[in-house]
């Protein structure tokens, strides 16, 4: 079953907004239902709604702790894909793709590598963001690295071969109803506010913005003589059956892909074994003729035939399918692909005397298929110059069977005008 991904960084409200569509949806409503495939799961949803209607709010998630949550979503009385979310602290989340550590996973802590791993080995991904991140963020650093984080984990889950899904989804939207209608809608308001997200995956259409109001609703109080903003009871949530619908759109649509992708394939190779030339075929001409070959309804021998024919075909692809299985239970198996010759990169920096460029650097690029299991895998590479002169580079990527992945690095040290030559290499991490 299809894997959906929800993820952001610490504030955004995953884990009322998860709470609030567990509860919104616990019953069947307008065709969506959403049912707990863990104890763990349920009792997480029931002890944060036991706050949430309680009037506060539930506590941020520790930094380090990882909770997984589970959910069977179905549509229209079907079910359409796996729901899950883990539950971490989003300054982790900010870690992975802010500060791009996910290039060197096989060095980052154990809750890091899974939140990897959990993001790459979806299919749809839904990325959370508050706009008072962007719109009300006095720090401008700290603004540029929430959209950074968004930004790159987007680059990071699309550059994959596979088919995928992503949407923008902003939390809260309720208080920036007023900044909404300014901007001329939710599009428009990334625009403005997140433009990284918004030139590199917003603009083409390939990845929608949703907005929801998981609360719905909120009150000032005063607690300690500070004012507070809460729940107020009312629970007008918005947007999220908007939100569970495309969801199970992008589900359905991403299995026709796949099913077409499939049916082309085994199209190809039967259509290429019709093709290949038959070498030890007899040569006719050298029998004697025995009459003309009758040219009225098949007879039962050929039907036979076919239907041989087409049962040696089914069980050839069985067998393809098994001995598939078989090898993916193993482990990855890394091959490098098209690995381009070492390149010159340009990062506009300075330039010298005789306008030669100062800060240019060598870089290769490739990609790397997966023919085994899913896994982690390092692809490392190794640059010489003549003059002696060595780097080394690496990066982790999660696999999944078959999944081809693009990769990149980069040579910073050697010297600009010595191209070096590069060995790529992947191996397995164990």
């Amino acid at each position: 079953m299809a894997q959906v991904a929800i993820v952001g960084t610490e504030g955004v409200g995953k884990t009322v907004l998860m709470t609030m569509m567990a509860w919104a949806f616990k019953r069947d409503r307008d065709g969506v239902r959403m049912i707990p495939m863990s104890r763990q799961t349920s009792e997480h949803v029931a002890r944060v709604w036991t706050v949430l209607n309680g009037g506060d709010w539930p506590p941020s998630t520790p930094q380090g702790q990882l909770l997984a949550l589970h959910w069977e979503l179905h549509v229209d009385g079907a079910p359409v894909c796996d729901l899950r979310c883990l539950e971490i602290a989003g300054q982790d989340f900010r870690r992975l793709f802010a500060d791009e550590e996910v290039n060197k996973l096989a060095e980052l802590p154990e809750q890091l590598q899974q939140l990897a791993g959990f993001i790459q080995g979806a299919d749809v991904i839904v990325f959370l963001a508050n706009l008072r991140d962007f719109a009300g963020e006095a720090d401008a650093q700290r603004e540029d690295e929430n959209q950074w984080a968004i930004k790159f984990a987007m680059d990071w889950v699309r550059r994959q071969a596979r088919p995928r899904r992503c949407c923008l989804v902003f939390t809260q939207s309720d208080q920036f109803g007023e900044l909404k209608r300014q901007c001329g809608g939710w599009d428009k308001l990334a625009e403005k506010y997140l433009p990284y997200v918004y030139s590199a995956h917003v603009s083409a259409g390939t990845v929608p913005v949703i907005a929801v109001a998981a609360v719905g609703g909120t009150k000032v109080v005063v607690r300690d003589g500070r004012p507070l903003r809460v729940p107020d009871g009312k629970w007008l949530c918005k947007g999220l059956d908007k939100l569970a619908k495309w969801i199970g759109e992008s589900v359905r649509e991403l299995k026709s892909e796949v099913k077409q992708q499939f049916a082309g394939a085994v199209q190809a190779a039967l259509a290429g074994a019709n093709d290949t030339p038959q070498k030890d075929a007899p040569n006719l001409s050298s029998f004697e003729t025995i009459g003309p070959i009758p040219m009225g309804r098949p007879s039962q021998s050929s039907a036979w035939l076919f239907s041989c024919a087409t049962a040696a075909i089914v069980i050839l692809l069985l067998g393809l399918l098994f001995a598939a299985s078989r090898k993916s239970s193993q482990q990855p198996i890394p091959v490098i692909v098209n690995p381009t010759p070492p390149f010159t990169k340009d990062d506009g920096g300075p330039i010298g005397e005789d306008n030669i460029p100062l800060d240019d650097w060598w870089a290769v690029r490739g990609q790397v298929r997966n023919d085994g299991a899913n896994g982690w895998v390092r692809v490392h590479a190794i640059a010489r110059c003549q003059s002696g002169e060595t780097e080394e580079k690496s990066v982790d990527l999660h696999l999944m069977p078959g999944e081809k992945l693009d990769f990149e690095l980069d040579f910073k040290t050697l010297w600009y005008f010595e191209k070096p030559e590069v060995e790529v290499k992947a191996n397995v991490l164990r």
